[in-house]
């Protein structure tokens, strides 16, 4: 039992100083401005990111829609694919050969820009726990002194008396 007096007897003394817990919340404070500051890093680096796969993406898909431009299309599952039934073997040769790095590229890109939203959303979450930090600092900070009944406050001139 006289374990844990020690410590909540030491945790009771810190918490009755007012310059401790001044000085916890300026830790907290500090700590928690740190946190949103990374935070923020995260999220507007991986957003930039993220624009910046959606960019390269698009222009991938522009340079396999050059590619296809010349050939009918035929819906296929959904998507508009080229319909090369009447076009000669060295044709689909050369759309396969021209085609086929391009869309392995634009997968790769796509699967990094969803890497990019998650760290994104991490740094959300990150900005999200120093916001926390600082509610907890506010509620650390402490209260001003208020004057106990016996004391009295001294007794003021009357305005207008001049004194």
């Amino acid at each position: 039992m006289d374990t844990l007096k020690a410590p909540l007897e030491a945790v009771r003394s810190f918490w009755a100083n007012d310059q401790s817990r001044r000085t916890l919340m300026w830790v907290i404070f500090a700590l928690s401005l740190a946190v949103i500051a990374v935070g923020a890093f995260f999220t507007i680096t991986n957003q930039i990111e993220y624009m910046h796969r959606s960019d390269d993406i698009d222009a991938i898909q522009k340079q396999i829609d050059a590619i296809n431009a010349p050939y009918p299309k035929i819906e296929v599952d959904g998507q508009l694919k080229p319909d090369l039934r009447d076009a000669t073997d060295e044709e689909q040769q050369m759309v396969a050969q021209l085609v086929m790095p391009l869309d392995t590229q634009r997968r790769r890109l796509a699967n990094e820009r969803v890497d990019s939203y998650n760290q994104r959303s991490t740094g959300i979450r990150i900005v999200g726990f120093g916001v926390i930090g600082l509610a907890l600092a506010y509620l650390v900070k402490p209260e001003p002194k208020k004057p106990d009944a016996d004391e009295t406050a001294p007794d003021l001139p009357a305005p207008g008396s001049g004194t």
